[in-house]
């Protein structure tokens, strides 16, 4: 069966407010990967945020850098890899393979949505050796080359480097340009790993201004502040966690489903 890439972007609609759901998207499938690994307890995601090239002249002492907007971001984990499973998964609209972690198949279409092309490089381990995986994704190839894009690694460890790139200028232009705004928005939108407590270490850095630990970030700035209902239903225990996030003026805040059963 043949499918048509660019059939399904034209049928899925992505806010230019939601401009970072790719990024959120990539980060996820991230920390799902790491957590189907044997590094799910030493789990490391890095995002760097690429800007656009500066057109500003040298600034002097005490004037303020003006941010150039983002250009791509590149999430390399430390998970399983593009095996032959998720590859197939991959390949696959409305793949059912994450399906009891509430995923429906159809989260790296949102990639195309707001960028140009996608780059992926992936190490597995599979057979008794280690395989390395890279192949391109755009609306127009789809998965290209779409054979033979597997060769022996040297490299004895997995993971995979996704590279958003070209980001497309009406997402560009909504999306945030402060690196700490970038790794808020994340936090919010990944709550419910932060909260668990197993959330591998994330990191974001673009360059320019001090790396953040996500980590750090949540316990700093948001543990302290959930709130926590408990409660019953039947003979399941639940709670809830409750969260106040500010907005400026126009901003559109993603508040994911917060429900932990214990």
């Amino acid at each position: 069966m043949l499918f048509d890439v660019q059939g399904q972007l034209n049928s899925m609609n992505l806010a230019e407010s939601k401009a970072l759901w790719p990024l959120f998207e990539a980060v996820v499938n991230s920390i799902q990967a790491i957590e189907e690994s044997p590094n799910k307890d030493s789990g490391k995601i890095t995002i760097l945020a690429e800007r656009e090239p500066s057109t500003q002249e040298q600034l002097s002492q005490g004037q303020k850098r003006i941010l150039e907007k983002f250009e791509s971001f590149t999430i390399t984990d430390n998970g399983t890899g593009f095996n032959k499973a998720n590859y197939e998964s991959f390949q696959t609209a409305y793949s059912t393979l994450k399906i009891k972690k509430g995923c429906k198949g159809i989260g790296r279409f949102l990639w195309l949505k707001a960028f140009n092309a996608v780059e992926i490089h992936s190490v597995f381990y599979e057979n008794g050796q280690y395989m390395k995986r890279d192949f391109s994704f755009t609306a127009e190839k789809g998965i290209s080359p779409e054979q033979d894009n597997v060769t022996s690694s040297d490299k004895k460890l997995c993971g995979t480097s996704v590279k958003l790139c070209e980001f497309i200028p009406k997402y560009r232009n909504k999306a945030p340009v402060e690196l700490d705004v970038v790794a808020k928005k994340i936090i919010e939108h990944c709550l419910p790993f932060f909260i668990s407590g197993n959330c591998p270490q994330i990191t974001i850095q673009d360059g320019i201004t001090t790396p953040i630990n996500l980590n750090q970030y949540f316990q700093d700035n948001i543990q302290d502040s959930l709130h926590q209902d408990h409660f019953q239903i039947k003979d399941s225990e639940f709670t809830i966690y409750h969260k106040l996030f500010e907005a400026k003026p126009g901003e559109v805040i993603h508040i994911p489903d917060v429900k932990e059963a214990k």
